[in-house]
Order: structure tokens, then sequence, then C-alpha cells
């Protein structure tokens, strides 16, 4: 079961595990940014500054523990040029579901260079 629980929660819940907390509070220098939508989606992006001994993974999709967000845009070739200017790469070229309820819907994943993976959809041109 999938339990939201509130900022204040769950800082209670790391103090809960002294070590943990201390690890992840006291340890950490992190940047936090909230992009919240018209539609009432959040997304939280956090950027980590220290430990020094932090690692970049680049898992692929099919990995066990791959994670990405996927989002809607209007214009992907647009959407490509904004997101190289600042160090993300294509993981692959873009592609084009070719059959079903998605037909025509182009599709790519990106990566930045702190190793989140993005995943472009642009709806096919009789559905925008």
């Amino acid at each position: 079961m999938l339990q939201l629980v509130t900022r204040s929660e769950l800082a209670d819940l790391l103090r809960s595990h002294d070590e943990l907390a201390m690890h992840c509070i006291s340890r950490r220098t992190v940047n936090s940014t909230m992009i919240c939508s018209s539609r009432g989606h959040d997304i939280e992006l956090l950027k980590y500054h220290s430990p020094a001994n932090r690692e970049v993974i680049r898992p692929r999709a099919c990995d066990v523990g791959s994670v990405h967000v996927g989002l809607y845009v209007e214009d992907m070739d647009v959407a490509l040029a904004r997101v190289a200017e600042a160090g993300w790469m294509p993981v692959a070229e873009p592609q084009t579901v070719e059959d079903g309820e998605r037909k025509g819907m182009r599709l790519i994943y990106v990566r930045g260079p702190d190793g989140v993976t993005i995943e472009f959809m642009q709806n096919a041109p009789s559905r925008r």
C-alpha cells in the first residue's frame, strides 16, 4: 500500500532512524525545487552536492530499479534542442509507435549529466 506523507512526517520518520537520518539530513548539501502544474501534479527535483563519493548511474529502462518520468511535449524537436543546451543527451533515436491506440506517437528517452532519465512523448498529429 502506498502512503503519502508530508515533509515534516518524513523528517520525523527519518529522525526515528538516527543513523539514516544523520546520513540523509546532516551530511548532504542539497538544492530542492518544486514544479507545480495547474492539474495538481507536483514534482520535486533534488540535486545533491555531497558526499563527494556519490556515483552517476546509467541504468537501462529495463533494469530493475530504473525509474523515469514521462512528459508530454507539443514539439519533440524543440524539447530536445532545449534540453541539449543543458547537457541532456538522447539515449537513442526517437521512436514512432507503429500500431495500436498510440499509433503515430513519438517517444524518446533523454539522460541528464547526473544520470536522471526523462521520457518525452509527442502525440500523433491526429491526436494533438
